[in-house]
């Protein structure tokens, strides 16, 4: 074996003798090739190459030994013709003088650490900002946005934001994560922010005390977008069919525009628009209607025929001692013109303005001349000024001495706080007459509180009856499946609450409801029969009480919501919905009358329209008419094609649309409107009587 030490040598010393027997050194090579020549090496940062210098005779080569610091590796080298053999590099035969490169990367396969930076737009900090990290390991940055600001997007390291904190993926190299913080205010597809970020921010906000809630107002100083953001967020958290509303910018429209778009667009099986029941009115003139029982007007509940030429309007009530009673108005006069202006034809913007400006006063003390037609023919004039009007949700409570026997009637206009103890004292009567036979005319009755209609099931029935059935089990959306998502607690169901209310205080009291022990009940209905009056009829089907249906199919409103104020605006947008005791729920359509049922949301009785010829609560009016015909035979009177008669109007649940684009329209777009909007499916958290379990 030849040791390479020593080849080298004995070449090296062959060369010196050859070069010797040329003679001299001085003079003998003048103008020959040198010989011998100078190799240098450099090396880039993250290793080094030795030597870096070294004198090779001609035509013969040389080595280099390259190493890497720590974390690098040899990248590449070149240079003298050579090749790199692991860490030699060895050059080709010298013939001039040459130079080596080496450079040197990052080993990230060998690197033991690996550091992650951060870059911040917006005003917000991260901490920490720099940080190394052993290879393979997270890190978690805690993201810290500045007042009024939020986090808006976060990338870099593959990692994940959950609240505040953003982890890396496990690291092998360095990376950069970049965070940018924006407004709070500012609209991000698909990201909602909790609702009380943005609660009571308002661009105008109220000062004082409310004088309802007698609390000073929570207003605090915001932007339009503050309200919008609010809007959209409680939405996104409380609307019954969230997922199917669109996330539009809301830069894009006002507050109230960007709230009225804030629903679904999905249609029934049926066709018809599956949310009809989106609203928001000044909170104001909201508490003063159903808190106080009062509103601006003339004592008159409309029923609205047509908006557009030739219009329809008649009188289907009035209000006791009200504008239009004392005026000697009473239901079935049509109106016809308002300060001279033709209510039925006239089709200028001029006279429109006029029409609405009378029929929906501004305020009291607006005075207006009408002209009326009564249903036999009658002109009647009268001036009326706007008022503030008391409401008497329930009127005309009397015992009929039949051919059925003894029939109670009453008619029950709205599920407010004032209706319990009139409805307590009629149930009273009917008891103490001893009435074997119950009609409750809720066709005006456009719902509200759906405690009060689980206290009025309680008295028409009883507890032998009900055997501790509940009323209606509340439903919201997937996201919230165990927990009211407005006032946090549990979910329960509605039963039918055999004590007295205080409904300032949210509490039952310990005084006893009366009961009748009935187990069938006669509803008269329209299309403004809705909501909690809606839930009536289909908690006591729940129980199996008899409910026979006599006049229009109903609204169609199986759904409900807690009316909300931000910043001087109640909303309502449809946040649940309800099934009774037998898990019946679907009415979405409204219960339709029908001497056969066949579908689960029909009702056994008589579909008559509604007759405006005769006074509410006349045994020979229509409706009420057909329910005592059926009393006594089971069945439901002939009526002759003449059923729309005099006064007659049925506006059926989907046919009451108003067209809101064609021309000479008013401006009320739904004959439900009113109803709807201030007497909605209500849930009151009703605390137990203390000390009970």
């Amino acid at each position: 074996m030849v040791r390479k030490g020593f080849v080298t040598t004995l070449l090296t010393m062959s060369a010196l003798s050859l070069t010797a027997c040329g003679g001299g050194s001085g003079s003998s090579n003048s103008g020959n090739t040198p010989a011998s020549f100078t190799v240098t090496a450099t090396a880039s940062a993250g290793g080094s190459i030795s030597p870096t210098t070294r004198t090779v005779s001609a035509g013969q080569t040389t080595t280099f030994t390259l190493a890497a610091d720590s974390g690098f590796k040899i990248n590449q080298v070149s240079g003298c013709g050579g090749t790199l053999n692991g860490n030699i590099y060895q050059t080709a035969s010298i013939s001039a003088n040459c130079s080596i490169q080496a450079s040197f990367i990052q080993d990230t396969a060998s690197a033991t650490n690996v550091v992650v930076s951060t870059t911040v737009a917006g005003s917000g900090s991260v901490s920490p900002n720099t940080q190394q990290v052993n290879k393979g390991e997270t890190l978690t940055l805690t993201l810290s946005p500045a007042a009024g600001f939020r986090i808006g997007s976060v990338s870099g390291c593959n990692g994940v934001l959950t609240a505040n904190q953003y982890t890396t993926g496990a690291l092998d190299a360095d990376c950069t994560v970049s965070v940018n913080f924006v407004p709070v205010t500012a609209w991000i597809a698909g990201d909602f922010l909790p609702e009380n970020t943005f609660k009571d921010f308002c661009q105008v906000p109220r000062t004082g005390i409310d004088p309802f809630s007698r609390q000073p107002y929570p207003d605090r100083a915001g932007t339009s977008m503050h309200e919008k953001m609010w809007l959209r967020s409680w939405t996104n958290n409380t609307y019954l069919w969230y997922s199917e509303v669109p996330d539009n910018n809301p830069e894009n429209f006002s507050v109230l525009a960007f709230f009225d778009q804030l629903k679904t667009t999905q249609l029934t099986d049926s066709g018809n628009a599956k949310d009809n029941f989106h609203f928001s009115e000044n909170t104001a003139e909201y508490q003063q209607s159903t808190q106080a029982g009062v509103s601006a007007g003339y004592g008159v509940r409309w029923s609205f025929g047509r908006n557009t030429p030739p219009r329809s309007l008649t009188i289907a009530y009035t209000e006791p001692v009200s504008p239009a009673a004392n005026a000697g108005l009473v239901r079935g006069d049509k109106l016809l013109s308002i300060n001279g202006i033709d209510f039925v034809n006239d089709n200028t913007q001029a006279g429109i303005n006029v029409l609405n400006n009378a029929l929906f006063p501004s305020a009291t003390g607006q005075s207006f001349n009408f002209v009326f037609e009564s249903v036999s023919g009658q002109r009647k004039e009268v001036t009326m000024a706007s008022a503030n009007v008391a409401s008497s949700p329930v009127q005309n409570v009397k015992v009929l001495n039949t051919e059925a026997g003894k029939v109670g009637y009453m008619q029950f206009n709205s599920h407010i706080a004032l209706a319990q103890p009139q409805l307590i004292n009629a149930i009273k009567q009917f008891s103490d007459e001893n009435v074997n036979e119950l009609v409750i005319d809720l066709r005006y009755n456009g719902g509200g509180l759906l405690a009060l209609a689980a206290q009025l099931g309680y008295m028409v029935t009883g507890p032998a009856i009900i055997q501790n059935r509940f009323f209606e089990r509340t439903i919201f959306n997937d996201k919230h499946p165990n927990i009211n998502p407005v006032t946090g607690r549990p979910l329960s169901a509605i039963p039918f609450y055999s004590k007295e209310i205080d409904y300032e205080a949210g509490v039952l009291k310990t005084t006893d409801l009366p009961s009748l022990n009935l187990s069938r009940i006669f509803i008269l209905s329209t299309a403004n029969t809705c909501s909690a009056s809606e839930a009536f009829i289909n908690g006591l089907r729940g129980i199996d009480v008899e409910v026979v249906l006599i006049g229009g199919q109903t609204c169609g409103k199986p759904y409900g919501f807690y009316p909300t104020d931000n910043c001087g605006t109640t909303y309502f947008t449809v946040q649940f919905t309800g099934v009774n005791a037998q898990g019946f729920g679907e009415y979405s359509d409204g219960f339709v009358p029908k001497a056969t049922p066949t579908f689960a949301a029909d009702v056994k009785g008589c579909p008559l329209a509604d007759d405006f010829s005769q006074q509410l609560g006349n045994p020979g009016e229509r409706l009420l008419s057909a329910a005592i015909h059926y009393a006594k035979n089971g069945s439901c009177p002939e009526i002759s094609g003449a059923a729309g008669g005099a006064g007659g109007l049925l506006l059926p649940a989907h046919e009451a649309r108003i067209d809101a684009n064609a021309e000479g329209q008013m401006r009320l777009l739904d004959p439900r409107y009113q109803d709807i909007l201030f007497n909605s499916k209500l849930v009151t958290e009703i605390k137990p009587v203390e000390g009970s379990q």
